[in-house]
């Protein structure tokens, strides 16, 4: 079954956080760009992260966090169908209803704190649950191919590998997120085309950064930087349509 973070052609839109160098560089490729608006409820540096706010749970069917009205409407007018959480929470785990990460054959998130609504969809749609105690699983997961992700968190790393995917481990620490916190490489990237990364920021400012491009042409994927500088989370760039 398809999945919206794994286009088969280029993509036509994508919802991440508004920032101006980064809607360019996408909208240059013939990408709209929606921004989520930031929940009032969640911490501010991640008040306004997609893939915090909003899951595509298959190409109809999109889970958002309240107060997503905008998003919601632009969603509807391309054909998903939208479904709403409880509201979320400041604090971990109330943050996370949403935080999973949906592949053509699996789901990878913690279950026990992810929306029971999006959880009990994503059973029905066939989708094998694969259960993480890392419960920013979305966050800590690029996506490569339906069969390569890269990662650093070392139980998402483990539980993929179990499951016969090829995942790069790589260190963490490297990816900004605020002045008081570090984010995750999931968080600074997206897939924009079957053969195309898009990654908020220089690779090449990353520890694993040379590792991280030998493992995209393992696959014949191409970064594609969408503002220079360090690497940073802006909460997903997440696929769509």
């Amino acid at each position: 079954m398809s999945a919206p973070l794994l286009p088969k052609k280029k993509a036509a839109a994508v919802i991440m956080q508004n920032t101006p160098e980064a809607n360019s560089t996408l909208r240059a490729f013939g990408i709209s760009v929606l921004h989520p608006v930031p929940d009032p409820l969640l911490p501010e540096e991640t008040a306004d992260h997609a893939d915090m706010l909003a899951c595509a749970a298959d190409t109809e069917t999109a889970f958002l966090a309240p107060g997503q009205n905008a998003l919601r409407q632009e969603l509807e007018s391309r054909g998903f169908a939208c479904r709403e959480t409880a509201p979320l929470g400041k604090s971990y785990p109330a943050d996370v209803r949403l935080n999973v990460a949906v592949t053509e054959d699996l789901a990878v998130g913690n279950f026990r704190y992810a929306d029971p609504h999006l959880t009990e969809h994503l059973k029905k749609l066939g989708k094998r649950l694969l259960h993480v105690r890392q419960g920013y699983a979305k966050c800590s997961l690029c996506f490569v191919t339906n069969e390569a992700f890269i990662t650093e968190d070392a139980g998402i790393h483990a539980a993929l590998l179990e499951a016969g995917r090829d995942v790069l481990l790589i260190r963490a620490g490297g990816v900004r997120l605020s002045r008081v916190h570090h984010g995750f490489f999931g968080g600074a990237t997206g897939l924009i085309a079957p053969d195309r990364l898009a990654v908020s920021g220089d690779l090449q400012t990353l520890p694993d950064g040379e590792r991280v491009v030998r493992f995209l042409e393992k696959y014949g994927v191409s970064p594609v930087s969408l503002r220079p500088g360090p690497v940073t989370d802006v909460g997903g760039i997440l696929t769509i349509g």
